[in-house]
Protein backbone atom coordinates (compact mmCIF):
# COMPACT_ATOMS: atom_id res chain seq x y z
CA UNK A 1 0.00 0.00 0.00
CA UNK A 2 1.44 3.34 -1.04
CA UNK A 3 1.85 6.11 1.46
CA UNK A 4 -0.58 9.02 1.17
CA UNK A 5 2.28 11.44 1.53
CA UNK A 6 3.96 10.01 -1.54
CA UNK A 7 0.73 10.30 -3.56
CA UNK A 8 -0.28 13.79 -2.47
CA UNK A 9 0.84 16.67 -4.67
CA UNK A 10 3.45 19.04 -3.36
CA UNK A 11 1.76 22.14 -1.98
CA UNK A 12 3.21 25.56 -2.47
CA UNK A 13 2.80 28.11 0.34
CA UNK A 14 -0.16 29.83 -1.37
CA UNK A 15 -2.01 26.53 -1.73
CA UNK A 16 -1.28 25.68 1.90
CA UNK A 17 -2.69 29.04 2.95
CA UNK A 18 -5.80 28.46 0.84
CA UNK A 19 -6.31 24.98 2.32
CA UNK A 20 -5.78 26.31 5.85
CA UNK A 21 -8.29 29.13 5.20
CA UNK A 22 -10.83 26.62 3.87
CA UNK A 23 -10.42 24.42 6.93
CA UNK A 24 -10.78 27.41 9.25
CA UNK A 25 -13.90 28.56 7.40
CA UNK A 26 -15.42 25.08 7.63
CA UNK A 27 -14.68 24.98 11.36
CA UNK A 28 -16.26 28.41 11.84
CA UNK A 29 -19.35 27.28 9.94
CA UNK A 30 -19.61 24.17 12.14
CA UNK A 31 -19.27 26.33 15.26
CA UNK A 32 -21.96 28.72 14.02
CA UNK A 33 -24.34 25.84 13.22
CA UNK A 34 -23.75 24.35 16.68
CA UNK A 35 -24.32 27.73 18.36
CA UNK A 36 -27.50 28.28 16.36
CA UNK A 37 -28.77 24.81 17.22
CA UNK A 38 -28.10 25.41 20.90
CA UNK A 39 -29.86 28.79 20.79
CA UNK A 40 -32.86 27.21 19.06
CA UNK A 41 -33.09 24.51 21.74
CA UNK A 42 -32.96 27.14 24.49
CA UNK A 43 -35.67 29.22 22.81
CA UNK A 44 -37.89 26.18 22.38
CA UNK A 45 -37.46 25.40 26.06
CA UNK A 46 -38.27 28.98 27.04
CA UNK A 47 -41.38 28.96 24.86
CA UNK A 48 -42.57 25.74 26.43
CA UNK A 49 -42.35 27.10 29.98
CA UNK A 50 -45.69 28.03 31.51
CA UNK A 51 -46.43 31.73 31.56
CA UNK A 52 -46.52 33.27 35.03
CA UNK A 53 -49.95 33.88 36.51
CA UNK A 54 -51.00 37.48 36.95
CA UNK A 55 -50.85 38.65 40.51
CA UNK A 56 -54.04 39.09 42.51
CA UNK A 57 -53.29 42.80 42.71
CA UNK A 58 -53.10 43.05 38.93
CA UNK A 59 -56.31 41.07 38.47
CA UNK A 60 -58.06 43.28 41.00
CA UNK A 61 -56.87 46.45 39.23
CA UNK A 62 -58.15 45.16 35.91
CA UNK A 63 -61.55 44.25 37.36
CA UNK A 64 -61.90 47.51 39.26
CA UNK A 65 -61.06 49.59 36.18
CA UNK A 66 -63.67 47.88 34.02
Amino acid sequence: MASLVALSPICIPEEEAILRDQEEREQLERNIRNRDATTTKKRRHQLSLPKPKPSLRFVHQVWVRD
